[in-house]
Order: structure tokens, then C-alpha cells, then sequence
């Protein structure tokens, strides 16, 4: 059968659940989309402004390589990812495996330890080819200017937004090896804060002038920081107006991905 670490993966769907939530478009409904890529099991899920992707080992006792899903997409409602999550958090500690399964319904995974037994039913859905288009379609995306950070650190020098004006119009510029946070409520209206920090100018390559969200960008390193507090994260950005990504490596056993939109170029 095959396993993959329990820890990982609750939290993976805990994140995703919640985000899920956040989809507000009246023509799609939210899920957690679930597929295999190589010996990694993804779940991802996105709410129109930004995706994130959790790529989960998965391992077999014999050392062959695991087959789940077949090339198979499916979809999960929140719900039901979020109460999964739940259980495995009552039931098991940290570092208990599971065992991951699919049954031959070719809609149902299963997953399973001792003293516990749950059962995903996936739901019909045309969010979750979106979800995966998009996966696919920045795979391969240059991404030339990067910055190295860490997540504990970072999180710790940004401002946390308190109202909803601050979560929608709060800023964090990125121009070379420094970053300014500022309100920016209309197009050319940029109010710089007393929040602003320079990067080590190794941790820098290329040429960064980029607006990210503080929120969004909050909650991606939230995550990487959950996984590991002191883990190597990269925020990559392009050259044209596509996502920034955040990205986060635990060895070979997990990899985290946040794409965010970001605000297009405005004169400050």
C-alpha cells in the first residue's frame, strides 16, 4: 500500500480547506482538487487570486513506486477536507504514517492507520481542471528575479493586517534587495509605512520590482513556516504580470508551493 506522513498531509488539507472557503465566484464551487505527480500526491486549490499546492511523498514498504491515482483529477468539497483533517489530528501523533489508497469506484481514496478508517468520496466539478491547468501551466514558467528569505523572519518583520481595508490595499513592495509596505487604496495613490527591511544582497538574484499583497503573502509563509520554522523559502517572480511564487523544499518529502497574483507595476 501506500503511505505518506500524517502530519504533512493534515495540515495540507487543514490549509486547503480554508482557502477553498474563500472562492467567490458565483459560476464554480469551491473543492480541494487531489491528483499524483511522479511518487508525490498533490492537493491544491485555489480562490481566484491565488493557489496553493502541496506536493506529499508517498512511499511503498517494497520500494517500488506508488500508484494512486491513476492520471485521474479529483475533487473533495471543503467540508469534508477539513473533517478529515480533524480526525487524523484526534487520532494520530505527528509522526504516524498512513496508509493512502483508491478504490476501484475510481472515486473514492481511503486512508488508513490504526484505529481509524476514512473515506474521501470525491465530487463531479469543472473547478478542479482549472486547478489543474493552472498547476501545469507554471511548472515550466522562467522565473528570473528571486529572493531567498526566511519565512520566521520575514513574518515577523511584516504588519499584520488588522482591518479590511489594510488586508485589501496593504502592500509590500519588493525592488531589489529591499521591500517597502505601503496602503495603495487607489491606482496612484502608493502611502509608504514605517515597515521596510533590506535582503543580504547573495540572497538576491536579478532584478526584483514586484507589489505583492501583505495578506496573501502573510499566509503563504504561515505555511512554510508551519512545515519548518527555519526552512530556506523563495518568493520567484517574472518579468510579466504572473504569479509570484513561494516556494518551500523539506528535503524530498514535501514541497510547497503559493502562487499569488501580484498588483501590476505603478509608479510610486
Amino acid at each position: 500500500m501506500n503511505s505518506i506522513v500524517r502530519d504533512y498531509l493534515a495540515y495540507a488539507f487543514k490549509s486547503t480547506s480554508c482557502l477553498a472557503k474563500q472562492l467567490n465566484r458565483e459560476s464554480l464551487t469551491p473543492v480541494v482538487a487531489m491528483w499524483q505527480e511522479d511518487n508525490y500526491l498533490v492537493i491544491a486549490t485555489c480562490d481566484g487570486y491565488r493557489q496553493h499546492e502541496f506536493r506529499l511523498l508517498m512511499f511503498r514498504d517494497d520500494g517500488s513506486s506508488p500508484a494512486l491515482m491513476h492520471g485521474r483529477v479529483l475533487a473533495f468539497s471543503p467540508a469534508a477536507i477539513a473533517a478529515a483533517a480533524r480526525a487524523l489530528d484526534d487520532k494520530l501523533g505527528e509522526i504516524d504514517s498512513l496508509h493512502v489508497d483508491y478504490y476501484d469506484d475510481q472515486t473514492t481514496i481511503s486512508l488508513l492507520a490504526s484505529g481509524i478508517t476514512i473515506g474521501l468520496k470525491a465530487t463531479e466539478s469543472q473547478h478542479k481542471d482549472h486547478i489543474r491547468r493552472f498547476a501545469a501551466t507554471f511548472t515550466e514558467v522562467e522565473r528570473p528575479d528571486v529572493i531567498k528569505v526566511n519565512a520566521k523572519e520575514l513574518l515577523a518583520a511584516l504588519p499584520k493586517p488588522r482591518r479590511n481595508n489594510e488586508r485589501m490595499h496593504m502592500l509590500v513592495h519588493f525592488l531589489g534587495s529591499t521591500w517597502q509596505v505601503g496602503i495603495q487604496p487607489e491606482l496612484n495613490n502608493w502611502q509608504p509605512t514605517e515597515y521596510s527591511g533590506t535582503f543580504n544582497a547573495e540572497d538576491v538574484q536579478g532584478e526584483t520590482d514586484c507589489k505583492l499583497n501583505v495578506q496573501m503573502l502573510r499566509e503563504a509563509l504561515e505555511v512554510a513556516e508551519r512545515y519548518h520554522p527555519f526552512a530556506e523559502c523563495t518568493i520567484a517572480l517574472t518579468k510579466r504580470n504572473e504569479p509570484a511564487l513561494v516556494r518551500v523544499e523539506i528535503g524530498k518529502v514535501l514541497y510547497y508551493k503559493a502562487y499569488i497574483m501580484p498588483i501590476v507595476k505603478i509608479p510610486r
